[in-house]
C-alpha cells in the first residue's frame, strides 16, 4: 500500500445556514413569520416587524406576539436573522416529501431571529471577501454583500452593522457575518 498522493480536498463545509459560528455577544427574540409570499421564510434571511393586527406592537396592555415578515423596506424595524435551523419541525417539501430537507418554514411558525452575533453562517449570492458590508432585500429579506463603502444595491438595506468576518469565496457560498441591531 503506497502514502496518499492527492490532496484531500481543502475546502469542506464548515457549517448549516442559520447556525451560530462563534461564541461572543448574542441577542435574539422570537417571533411569528407573517411574510405576504411564505416562499421568503427561509432560514437565514433577514426579516422585519409587521403589524400584529391589533394596531400597536407587543406590550403589557397589548401581549399579542411579534409578527415578521421577510425583508421589509426603511422604516421598518429590523427584527433580525432567521435562525437556529434544527430546532424547527420539518414538514418537507411538495416535490420531495415529507422526509425532504428544507430551510423553508411556514407562516405561523414561531422563529428564533438573532439581532446580534459575533458569528452567524449565511449564504450570500454572489463573491465576498472579509470586511464587505452586508445588505438584504427589502422583497426578500436575501443577504448579500458589497465592498465598504460602496452603493447600497437597489432594494435594499443595510443590515445593522453588518460585515463579512470569516471566509471569502470568489463565487456564491456561506460566509460568517457579525452584525448588531442596536448599536
Amino acid at each position: 500500500m503506497s502514502f496518499q498522493a492527492a490532496p484531500i480536498g481543502a475546502n469542506i463545509g464548515f457549517g448549516v445556514i442559520g447556525e451560530l459560528y462563534l461564541e461572543g455577544p448574542l441577542r435574539g427574540q422570537p417571533a411569528v413569520l407573517n411574510s405576504g409570499d411564505a416562499a421568503n421564510n427561509v432560514i437565514g434571511r433577514a426579516f422585519s416587524v409587521v403589524d400584529d393586527a391589533t394596531a400597536s406592537f407587543e406590550t403589557a396592555a397589548d401581549p399579542q406576539p411579534l409578527d415578521v415578515q421577510a425583508g421589509g423596506a426603511a422604516p421598518a424595524i429590523f427584527a433580525g436573522i432567521l435562525a437556529n435551523p434544527k430546532v424547527y419541525s420539518s414538514l418537507g417539501t411538495v416535490a420531495g416529501g415529507t422526509l425532504a430537507s428544507t430551510l423553508v418554514l411556514p407562516n405561523g411558525t414561531v422563529v428564533e431571529l438573532v439581532q446580534e452575533t459575533a458569528g452567524l453562517i449565511v449564504t450570500l449570492p454572489a463573491a465576498f471577501a472579509i470586511g464587505d458590508w452586508i445588505w438584504y432585500a427589502t422583497a426578500t429579506g436575501i443577504l448579500q454583500s458589497t465592498a465598504p463603502g460602496a452603493s447600497a444595491p437597489a432594494g435594499t438595506v443595510r443590515l445593522p452593522n453588518g460585515r463579512v468576518t470569516r471566509f471569502e469565496s470568489a463565487a456564491a457560498g456561506l460566509a460568517v457575518i457579525e452584525f448588531d441591531a442596536k448599536a
